[in-house]
């Protein structure tokens, strides 16, 4: 069951993730184990090195995306970059691979014309969603790097991200939709497990999205605009 709540730093970081099993993905992006035992979230932070003010820009994100729980507070962008780039590998390395196997094994009984839509469908939406994530991470966060290291590229910014930002999570959903509405496809257990976790991957990337256009984007306009002012 998700709790929507807005948590604080010296909550029980065991308590956050039995209120939200979602947590256990953010965790995992910023590198931290389990065996939280009874510290709180600062505690825990501290102890593996993530900044507790980002963390817990995140996970009340993660629990409630009302603008109510966007907070004015700094971002430790190493923390975040980390972070997003971690979130990366996850889709890529292991989530949608996990997804595309098991859409083509619920689709074996199907006709060959059935399943070569189906997946080229899906094939296609992962080039995508690896060409989107390759150009954050050979343009979009090195140019952030050098923002905060005070070496900006004048030929850049972050608004230029921010237009062009696609959601990425809507295609994915789309591909929900037509399995579940347009194909009559035989009900099973593998069809209803690739649903599962076409729903899951899908907000989990909306979230992904809402870190970068909600946190990540404002923080760093700001400063560009102390560093023009200069």
């Amino acid at each position: 069951m998700h709790k929507f709540t807005t948590y604080n730093a010296d909550d029980k970081m065991s308590e956050v993730i039995t209120e939200n099993f979602m947590m256990l993905n953010i965790l995992s992006r910023f590198a931290m184990p389990l065996g939280t035992g009874q510290k709180t979230i600062k505690q825990f932070c501290k102890q593996n090195n993530v900044d507790t003010n980002t963390f817990l820009q995140i996970i009340n994100l993660a629990t409630d995306d009302s603008d109510a729980n966007i907070v004015d507070a700094e971002l430790h962008f190493p923390s975040i970059l980390r972070f997003l780039e971690n979130s990366h590998h996850y889709f890529i390395e292991f989530r949608l691979p996990m997804i595309g196997t098991k859409l083509q094994n619920a689709l074996r009984n199907q006709s060959p014309v059935v399943m070569k839509s189906i997946m080229d469908y899906f094939n296609e939406y992962f080039r995508e969603v690896k060409k989107h994530f390759n150009y954050e991470e050979r343009k979009v966060f090195p140019y952030i790097t050098s923002l905060i290291n005070n070496t900006p590229n004048d030929k850049y910014n972050i608004s230029i991200f921010s237009r062009q930002h696609d959601h990425v999570e809507v295609k994915l959903m789309e591909l929900k939709n037509i399995l579940i509405q347009y194909y009559p496809l035989q009900t099973s257990y593998e069809l209803n497990d690739v649903l599962f976790n076409i729903f899951i991957c899908a907000d989990d990337l909306r979230l992904h999205n809402d870190i970068e256009d909600r946190l990540l984007v404002p923080s760093i306009k700001e400063i560009e605009q102390k560093t023009l002012s200069k």
